[in-house]
């Protein structure tokens, strides 16, 4: 949130028109944006008709102004949506570009949560740098490698070996031996 927060900055000062949204409602209001499925009109189709892209064109004016959109928790947005999203923002601004030409900076983890999918479909191609799209707008990729929200501790360490599938045999034990803790009061989480 705080590299976002300081690009936005950068665009402001430059008067460049920029639109900031997220995968979730709760992420986009951490940043004072809103869904992108909201923003780009999409909604949560699994798809578009002409007839719904002229009335997404028709009501979504802004598109063709913006110059960077800003799309967080990248990680929950599914392969499908993000096709069209592509396609919206290629048809509103009448361009064969990647998303139309706008700038797009995608911010997320996909080590965290993967899209959700409809009924019991686990499709081989859910994540959103498994589609077309991703490859169309040929991304540079930046990777955030320190950790701000919590210190260099036990648990940090357990956590990061579980992201990376590396966990030790020391920290299972730690794990298992907090096996019968006892959690008497206070606000601790089960």
């Amino acid at each position: 949130t705080y590299t976002l927060n300081s690009y936005i900055e950068y665009l402001k000062k430059r008067k460049i028109k920029y639109a900031v949204t997220a995968s979730t409602g709760i992420a986009a209001s951490h940043l004072n944006g809103s869904t992108i499925h909201s923003w780009s009109g999409m909604g949560v189709r699994d798809e578009l008709s002409l007839s719904e892209l002229d009335k997404i064109k028709e009501k979504k004016t802004g598109i063709k102004d913006t110059g960077v959109l800003f799309v967080d928790e990248i990680s929950m947005l599914h392969a499908k949506q993000f096709e069209m999203l592509n396609q919206v923002l290629k048809y509103c601004r009448d361009s064969n570009e990647a998303f139309g030409g706008i700038q797009i900076v995608v911010c997320g983890d996909f080590f965290q949560l993967p899209p959700v999918e409809k009924g019991n479909s686990s499709g081989s191609k859910k994540f959103c740098f498994m589609s077309d799209a991703w490859l169309e707008a040929d991304f540079s990729i930046c990777y955030l490698t320190k950790q701000y929200r919590q210190n260099g501790d036990a648990l940090t360490t357990i956590l990061n070996q579980i992201r990376d599938n590396s966990v030790t045999e020391e920290s299972l034990d730690i794990l298992r031996s907090t096996k019968d803790n006892l959690l008497d009061g206070g606000d601790i989480t089960k």
